[in-house]
């Protein structure tokens, strides 16, 4: 036989929920005090179309080579260098094999950009049900010390966006 809830059981679930959302509150506002000029969710959706376009370039950059390679495998051909010219054409077609990743990549890539905008407009359907009045005043009273350094930490590691951060022609340093 299941116990009763009491009135105190009540209250501590009450509470319990509030915490939870005083929690998400925060959240969604620590998201909205990260977001700058170009929102957060908006950078992350940047570096991944940045991901998929390096990828394209990179595999158009190694099939442009490869082709030129084969072009060369003919001229061996052509002069009676069947043998080398075979062991060439197996690593080609084995490279063009290998850059299929590419489109892999794009097609995976594409899924977790659609999942990150899904969470952007549930985060932004829960910013507006809690007022963005209201998420200013908690995002104001958030130590902002320890957010500053979670965002500086991470701005700190990996690849920048083209036009962003120090390209490696400026990294030379002079002889």
């Amino acid at each position: 036989m299941t116990k009763k809830p009491t009135k105190g059981d009540l209250q501590k679930e009450v509470l319990t929920l509030l915490e939870h959302v005083r929690c998400c509150q925060e959240g969604i506002a620590r998201i909205n005090q990260a977001d700058g000029d170009n929102g957060h969710f908006q950078n992350m959706a940047e570096q991944l179309d940045a991901i998929v376009e390096t990828t394209e370039t990179a595999t158009d950059g190694i099939l442009v080579n490869l082709e030129t390679i084969g072009n060369v495998t003919d001229s061996l051909r052509s002069a009676g260098k069947e043998s080398e010219a075979d062991k060439i054409d197996a690593a080609i077609t084995s490279a063009m094999e290998a850059c299929t990743f590419q489109d892999i990549t794009g097609q995976r890539v594409g899924k977790i950009r659609r999942s990150i905008q899904f969470a952007e407009e549930r985060v932004s359907a829960m910013a507006d049900a809690i007022g963005r009045d209201e998420i200013v005043k908690i995002a104001n009273s958030m130590d902002d010390t320890k957010l500053g350094k979670e965002l500086e930490d991470a701005l700190l590691k990996g690849p920048v966006l083209e036009g962003d951060g120090v390209s490696q022609d400026e990294m030379i340093l002079p002889l």
